[in-house]
């Protein structure tokens, strides 16, 4: 049984916080850069959506923004997000505003619980802008289970597209991810041995097969100024190496080539 909504006249003052996401899916389509006539789901454009809106809202103070770049709308446990339930359930903040519905999530009874009984729990006002979504008006709850729907169809249906374009991929022999693993080089999706490097690699495993500890094998690299691979990627793209940038080799690092 859902919580009745507490109708609050237009006129009180809000306590409001803002909420953006951006999704690793959304960066992959190239949504997230900005450009003329288009909306862009940049986590720099949702803001100017929010602050828009609320420059013809003045009963509505904003006193903070949180934001996730790089997480799935199906993925709840978000920091951004965690720190707006907080606001929420301290009662610092009595309004949650989003670009739109799928900003704050794409799963269709996940996100339906947020909106339609977290937030009224806590006499939260609910705000998406783009999709018209106001909490405080009647009628709303009719629009947001539909979009939310929508929402969840579409991570689904994209999810499907994805596995298929790398399952053709593979199927060619070809490299579909996007960081190249260190001691290889990509050349036209197929993966192919650095030769500037590979010799460390095969270093690697020989020390590690005659007995060597991670530990040793780091000491030897160390000991022969051999950057390690986040250093040698700047180089490998032309970039100078930061003052200061650690650029020595640890376990960790061993123990991930070692098991890739």
């Amino acid at each position: 049984m859902a919580v009745r909504k507490k109708q609050v006249p237009d006129l009180e003052e809000y306590r409001a916080m803002a909420y953006y996401r951006l999704s690793k899916d959304d960066k992959n389509e190239d949504r997230g850069r900005d450009s003329d006539g288009e909306i862009s789901d940049s986590i720099l454009n949702q803001r100017k959506l929010v602050h828009a809106y609320l420059k013809n809202h003045p009963n509505i103070t904003l006193i903070d923004e949180a934001y996730d770049d790089g997480y799935s709308g199906t993925n709840y446990d978000r920091p951004g997000f965690r720190s707006v339930l907080e606001k929420v359930q301290s009662g610092s903040i009595n309004c949650v505003i989003v670009k739109d519905l799928s900003r704050l999530g794409r799963n269709y009874v996940e996100t339906g619980n947020y909106i339609e009984r977290v937030f009224p729990f806590f006499d939260v006002r609910f705000i998406a802008v783009t999709d018209g979504y106001d909490s405080n008006k009647s009628g709303e709850e009719l629009l947001m289970p539909l979009k939310n729907m929508v929402n969840e169809m579409y991570v689904k249906d994209l999810s499907k597209k994805m596995k298929s374009a790398h399952r053709a991929y593979w199927k060619n022999g070809e490299y579909s991810s996007g960081s190249v693993p260190y001691g290889y080089v990509n050349v036209d999706r197929h993966l192919q041995p650095d030769d500037k490097v590979k010799a460390n690699v095969q270093e690697i495993y020989s020390l590690f097969l005659q007995g060597c500890s991670m530990k040793e094998i780091t000491r030897q690299f160390n000991s022969r100024k051999i950057v390690n691979p986040s250093s040698y990627k700047l180089i490998q793209f032309g970039h100078d190496i930061p003052e200061g940038m650690n650029t020595e080799w640890n376990c960790v690092t061993v123990r991930a080539i070692l098991t890739n």
